[in-house]
C-alpha cells in the first residue's frame, strides 16, 4: 500500500513486498532507491490505499462474500446429509433413539464457539474450521426437526401401509418423507 507522509516536505513511497516497514519506530520511509530503502525522521502520516484491488467497486467483497458462501453451503449439505438420515434412524428406531440421543444431548448445549480452540488444534487454520463449526451448529435443529416430523406422522396411514403389505423402504418413502417433510425443512430453515 501507499503511504504519504505529511511534513514541510510531502513525500510518496511504496511500502516493501513483505508489508514490514523496513524502518524503525522513529523514522518513516522516504522511498525505495536501487541500494535499498531509505528513511528519515517525520511525526505525521495518513495512510491510502494505491492498488486497484483494494477499491470498493473491484469486486474484492464479492469474492471474499462468495468464499464465505459457498463454506455456508459446504456445511448445510454436510448438515443435511447427516442429519436426516440419522434422525430418520432415530425417530423410528426407539432403541436407536436411546442409544444415539444421549451422545447428541451431551454434545447439544456446548456452542459453537466453544468447539474453537479444540477445532483449530483438529482441523487447523483453513475453509475446515468454519466448516466444521456451520456443520455443528446447523445440525441439531435438522436432527430434532426430523425425528419430531417423524413422530408427528398419522400412525393410521403406516398401519394402513403395512397392513397393504408395503415394504419398509416404500413406507418411508411414500408415507414417512412427504409426512415429515415441513417439519424437516423448518429445521433446514433454522440451520
Amino acid at each position: 500500500s501507499e503511504i504519504r507522509f505529511a511534513s514541510q516536505t510531502e513525500r510518496t513511497w511504496q511500502l516493501h513486498p513483505t508489508g514490514i516497514d523496513p524502518c524503525s519506530n522513529q523514522q518513516a520511509p522516504i522511498s525505495q532507491g536501487g541500494g535499498g530503502f531509505r528513511c528519515r525522521k517525520d511525526r505525521r502520516q495518513t495512510v491510502r490505499p494505491a492498488e486497484p484491488h483494494q477499491h470498493p467497486g473491484s469486486g474484492e467483497v464479492a469474492q471474499h462474500a462468495w468464499i464465505s458462501t459457498h463454506r455456508m453451503l459446504r456445511a448445510l449439505t454436510l448438515a443435511i446429509v447427516v442429519a436426516i438420515p440419522l434422525g430418520f434412524l432415530m425417530g423410528m428406531s426407539s432403541l436407536m433413539n436411546q442409544i444415539i440421543d444421549p451422545l447428541v444431548e451431551i454434545l447439544r448445549p456446548i456452542s459453537g464457539i466453544a468447539w474453537l480452540p479444540l477445532a483449530l488444534f483438529i482441523f487447523g487454520v483453513g475453509d475446515t474450521l468454519p466448516v466444521f463449526i456451520m456443520f455443528y451448529v446447523g445440525f441439531f435443529p435438522i436432527l430434532y426437526n426430523t425425528i419430531a416430523g417423524i413422530h408427528q406422522t398419522d400412525r393410521k396411514l403406516v398401519a394402513a401401509a403395512k397392513t397393504m403389505g408395503v415394504s419398509r423402504r416404500a413406507i418411508i418413502t411414500h408415507v414417512l418423507i412427504p409426512s415429515a417433510l415441513p417439519t424437516i425443512m423448518v429445521g433446514v430453515r433454522l440451520a
